[in-house]
């Protein structure tokens, strides 16, 4: 095929060939798809970027953004399991809103070296070094340094935790992001904080954390973000709130601000709609090296605003852990082709810090497995042990997990993993994760699946080691699961992406119990806290348990330290 090679900077041709190893009862059709993929060329033009360089708007100022605040990680009384609170939960997540899309190919289309793969019995390489259950929370969110665990608790708390699950420190969320020396504005207009991520950033050694302000009077949708002010997480923190969708968009209440790192920038993707054709701004971009001096926040100077014309509403930022893989910062985007194939769509980032320029839709991988969201792209209700239909993921089939990562001895992957429906059954889900190779824009997809009705993933994430001796590019793909013999809980996988095959596969942990009461009906809206510990071969994981905690006597989440 001839295509132009939107990672590089040149325009060669490219020959791309498509194989597949697809091992189920259901494989059959599939095998002539990617056959006949095999034998037809498609054929490419060298042709310009699908969509063109994206500016930011136009705009100075502080543009409606304001801060830092600065607070400090407190110590808190200790919470008695009788007064702990439940966290309030973020409305149902939107779907079919007016978004503008334009459906114009990439200028690259790659077809995905695929393999299918049902969960079978653990071949004893992934070992549990520690784990511990702690509050419930569908928001699941985390990241860790190798000492710590910072987590969005279910009990509206952020907790700092050792490895093993003791409490270091611990703070309400409300203290947190409106204790500061200046509380932040969006503060005295009521609301709380929704949808929170947490992410640290290796390289520079900082943390982030981000969120939805939700409920507020304030005439716009308003995210937060916070950096840690050093390695420390007890320590000093700078805090500012802007427009999550532009300060001109007073239509949107917006959802899900999605956070990435590069080596430049920090990133956040919100969930905005368009009216009357205008589309509102949901992809923010920072100076990670100002947000971490603590400089105020400058429209077009330290703080930018893109509208992606493809899809901007679930553009996942990807989280880059290495030095050496270039100034870009990447986006992946999940879909289906109008055969009802899984695809993702990859976007970036360039330029200089201060002058950073947006590429949309500048690759798509098209895997062969067929993948059926339901109208709003919600992902179908599942079984538990004595329920039908019972267990219910708000997860929209956005990617909520995706990295860059390198491998030895060579190699460096995007990997994204993402929940979507099975068409082959009845009520069923399935893990869809993609790994491309960015120099080589070799793609390998595989497929997570109970193989029956009523049954299947609910939230997955994924991740490589940052230390792996000999590894020859193996990522670590954790799913919630939930069947009608299996009491809701997590499982993994490990995956070589070289030899695109699963070298372990185990049940991290099962639930103990069918989930009766609230959230059954809304067990979990994501995963989002696999973390690598720098120095070292092992990972952080976590997802929702159906088993009992302080504040619900049947969900909980469950943290663990996993080697691969």
């Amino acid at each position: 095929m001839r295509a132009r090679i939107i990672f590089g900077l040149s325009c060669i041709w490219h020959q791309i060939h498509s194989t597949a190893e697809i091992r189920n009862s259901q494989a059959t059709t599939q095998r002539l798809i990617v056959r006949a993929a095999i034998l037809t060329m498609l054929t490419a033009i060298c042709v310009p970027w699908a969509f063109g360089q994206q500016l930011p708007l136009a705009g100075k100022g502080s543009g409606g953004a304001i801060g830092p605040s600065i607070v400090t990680f407190g110590d808190l009384p200790s919470i008695s399991e009788s007064n702990a609170q439940q966290n309030p939960r973020s409305p149902k997540p939107q779907t079919n809103a007016q978004v503008i899309r334009n459906v114009q190919p990439a200028p690259l289309q790659i077809r995905s070296h695929d393999t299918s793969h049902t969960q079978g019995r653990s071949r004893h390489h992934l070992q549990i070094k520690s784990a511990f259950s702690t509050y419930v929370e569908v928001d699941v969110a985390g990241a860790t340094d190798g000492s710590h665990i910072l987590a969005s608790d279910g009990n509206g708390t952020l907790t700092i935790y050792d490895l093993s699950g003791n409490i270091i420190k611990q703070i309400l969320k409300t203290d947190f992001w409106c204790g500061g020396s200046t509380a932040l504005p969006v503060c005295s207009s009521g609301g709380f904080d929704v949808d929170q991520r947490v992410v640290y950033d290796v390289g520079a050694k900082r943390w982030t954390m981000t969120a939805l302000w939700l409920f507020g009077s304030n005439a716009v949708a308003t995210d937060v973000i916070a950096v840690s002010q050093t390695s420390d997480p007890k320590l000093g923190w700078n805090l500012y709130q802007f427009p999550a969708c532009g300060s001109f968009d007073n239509w949107d209440t917006s959802d899900q601000p999605h956070t990435g790192f590069s080596d430049q920038w920090i990133v956040l993707n919100s969930f905005c709609t368009a009216k009357n054709g205008i589309a509102g701004a949901g992809l923010a971009v920072f100076s990670k090296r100002d947000l971490y001096n603590g400089k105020s926040l400058m429209q077009n100077v330290n703080w930018f605003e893109f509208t992606d014309p493809f899809d901007g509403r679930s553009d996942n930022p990807v989280r880059t852990y290495g030095s050496k893989f270039g100034k870009r910062q990447y986006f992946t985007h999940a879909d289906t082709d109008r055969s009802g194939f899984a695809t993702i769509t990859y976007s970036y980032l360039t330029g200089l810090v201060d002058q950073p320029i947006f590429f949309s839709s500048a690759e798509t991988v098209t895997t062969g497995f067929q993948a059926a969201p339901p109208p709003g792209f919600e992902i179908p209700v599942v079984d538990a042990p004595g329920c039908s239909n019972c267990i219910v993921s708000f997860s929209n089939s956005w990617i909520h997990s995706s990295g860059l990562f390198g491998s030895k001895p060579k190699g460096i992957w995007i990997l994204s993993s993402l929940v979507m429906g099975d068409p082959h059954y009845l009520n069923a889900t399935q893990v869809i994760n993609v790994a491309t190779d960015i120099s080589t824009h070799r793609s390998v997809a595989l497929r997570l699946t109970d193989n029956q009705d009523g049954a299947g993933p609910m939230a997955s994430e994924i991740a490589m080691s940052l230390k792996r001796s000999g590894s020859g590019g193996e990522a670590l793909v954790v799913y919630d699961d939930s069947e009608n013999n299996f009491y809701p809980g997590l499982k993994a996988v490990l995956w070589n992406l070289e030899k695109n095959t699963i070298i372990d596969e185990a049940t991290l942990q099962e639930g103990s119990l069918t989930p009766t009461v609230f959230p059954q009906g809304r067990w979990v809206d994501f995963i989002d806290a696999i973390a690598p510990i720098p120095g070292t071969s092992r990972l952080v994981v976590a997802g929702s348990l159906a088993s009992p905690s302080a504040i619900d006597p049947q969900h909980a989440t469950y943290w663990a330290q996993v080697s691969p």
